[in-house]
């Protein structure tokens, strides 16, 4: 009976942790969402779990939502090496030209758009070919 107990409340949180991951995830997701940048980046930082590629994409955007373009560079391409073939990592080369852009390197944008624009699928191929051609 002893051990019964211990067992059973064992037994009543396995599987807890892979979901309680994903719902933390979710929970962090939102703080970028809200504008809570300066909480969410700790929270991403320290995040490992299954969604680890998002986590790179908001941790880049929440250091964008500070204004820290430095640090947003780096988690985007950090992700990219990280991740190279998720969705996340073509959401960061889209994410790094427009950064180019913003740091005035028009040269450099229009290069990353084009060759993000031709890749075969991805969700920002169509938005990546317009600012290549906005920018020619």
């Amino acid at each position: 009976m002893r051990i019964l107990v211990p067992l059973l409340i064992l037994m009543s949180m396995a599987g807890c942790g892979q979901r309680s991951q994903s719902e933390s995830f979710e929970s962090i997701r939102r703080l970028v969402c809200e504008g809570r940048h300066a909480e969410a980046i700790p929270r991403l930082e320290a995040y490992k779990g299954r969604h680890q590629s998002r986590a790179g994409l908001f941790l880049g955007k929440a250091h964008l939502g500070l204004g820290d373009l430095d640090q947003a560079r780096k988690s985007f391409s950090d992700t990219i090496r990280d991740f190279p073939d998720s969705l996340e990592a073509h959401k960061c080369r889209y994410k790094l030209a427009l950064l180019a852009l913003l740091d005035g390197d028009s040269e450099a944008a229009k290069v990353q758009f084009a060759d993000l624009s031709n890749e075969a699928n991805g969700p920002l191929v169509a938005e990546a070919k317009a600012m290549a051609e906005y920018l020619e």
